[in-house]
This record gives structure tokens, C-alpha cells and sequence, in this order.
């Protein structure tokens, strides 16, 4: 078994959920009222993304020693500029639903996307950077497709340009996925190594679902019929 087939294995348990609450959410009745706070809260995470991926080369740089840091440092490398800029995306698309950019950055980042990225810096800081792999691959490797946001655009009835992000990483995501896959598997990892991967990754696919746990309670929820009149007590 591959590095990568390895990962998906261990952490199919906790990937199962985090679909499970995925499809609750594409499903829902609310979703037109739903998605401007999902689409914030990933810009939230996508903001994050480069400077996490910075760190990380930061630190696997003062440890040369390490087999697994220069593959990583090049591979972060590469994707630091295919991310670049990626949260001023969604900053347009959450601009097309009336949110301006203002509004974005004077909100405080909720404390389910702050602890999932921020136990990443601790992780990449604090044991190894070969954490920020664990990351990467359950965000990037399970993209939409574009046939499910081309459903959501439908079900919503929300302007299209406040897709657009979604739309574009449904796309390169799929390229993003192989090269992913290709440098994990060629990685010389340790049974460390896999470790350390696998617990980044069921922490990150647990508050993934938290995150949209948390979206799905701001649904409105629908008031009890004050006019009927009240049903006598028997006994």
C-alpha cells in the first residue's frame, strides 16, 4: 500500500463524517441562506493557507538532517504560488452576495476554523512540518465536483460570480490531487512520519465537519403556529 492509500485507509472513519455532514449541508432547505456563512468561513481557511504552508518551509529548513525535508520544501514551494492569492477570490465571491472586503476582515474568524488550522502551526512549530501534508491532503483531495456546484447555483438561485472560486478549484483541483499524491508517495516516510500524518488529517476531517456543523445551526428554523388554539390536556 502506497503513502496515500495508507492515509485514505486510516482515516476513512472520520472522512465518512465529514461527507455525511457535506451532503446534509447540499442538501438543505436553507441552503441559499446557508452558503454566504459557508463561503465565508472558507475564505477564513483559504486565507491561512500560503502563510501555514510558509511555516512549514521555515521550519523544515532547520533541519536539513531530515530525509523528508527537502522533498516537502520543494513541494511546498511549488503549491505556495498555484495557492497564492486564492483568499482574494473569495473575497470577490462574497462580494457578489453584497459583502464587502471590510466586513470580511472585521469579523473574528470562528473558533472551530481556529482551532483546526491553528493546531497545524502548533504541529509544524512545535513536532514536524511534515504535519501540513496531512492537512493539505484532506482539504484538496476530496474536491466538489462541478456538476454539485452547478447544483447549488441552481438550488440557491444566488449570483453565479459568487460560485466562481468554487468553480475554478473544482477544476485545478484535480491536478492539485495528482501532484499531491505523486510527492506523498514518493516521500521517504518513516512509520513517524505516517503518524503524524494521519492524526493531522482525522483532526483536520473533525473540525471540517464541526465547521459545518456550526453552519448548519444558523439555519432559520421555523416558528410554531401562534394562532391555533391550544390542545385541551386530557386526564
Amino acid at each position: 500500500m502506497n503513502h496515500a492509500n495508507r492515509l485514505a485507509e486510516k482515516t476513512k472513519f472520520m472522512r465518512a463524517r465529514t461527507f455525511h455532514v457535506t451532503t446534509q449541508f447540499l442538501r438543505h432547505d436553507h441552503l441559499a441562506q446557508l452558503f454566504p456563512e459557508f463561503l465565508f468561513r472558507s475564505q477564513c481557511i483559504v486565507r491561512a493557507i500560503v502563510p501555514l504552508m510558509e511555516e512549514a518551509i521555515r521550519v523544515a529548513r532547520q533541519h536539513p538532517e531530515d530525509p523528508v525535508s527537502t522533498p516537502l520544501i520543494d513541494y511546498l514551494l511549488q503549491h505556495i504560488e498555484e495557492e497564492r492569492d486564492h483568499d482574494e477570490w473569495c473575497i470577490r465571491d462574497l462580494g457578489a452576495l453584497g459583502m464587502t472586503r471590510a466586513e470580511v476582515f472585521a469579523r473574528m474568524p470562528p473558533p472551530n476554523v481556529a482551532a483546526m488550522v491553528g493546531a497545524q502551526y502548533y504541529w509544524v512549530r512545535h513536532h514536524h512540518p511534515i504535519s501540513i501534508l496531512g492537512y493539505l491532503a484532506s482539504i484538496e483531495l476530496y474536491p466538489p465536483s462541478v456538476q454539485q456546484i452547478e447544483e447549488m447555483i441552481r438550488a440557491t438561485g444566488l449570483p453565479r460570480p459568487a460560485f466562481e472560486s468554487m468553480l475554478v478549484h473544482a477544476r485545478i483541483d484535480q491536478d492539485h490531487k495528482t501532484e499531491l499524491i505523486q510527492h506523498l508517495n514518493a516521500m521517504p516516510l518513516t512509520e513517524e512520519h505516517h503518524a503524524v500524518l494521519e492524526l493531522s488529517s482525522f483532526h483536520t476531517f473533525r473540525y471540517l465537519a464541526l465547521i459545518l456543523e456550526d453552519v448548519l445551526k444558523l439555519a432559520p428554523t421555523t416558528e410554531p403556529d401562534t394562532e391555533r388554539e391550544p390542545t385541551p390536556v386530557q386526564g
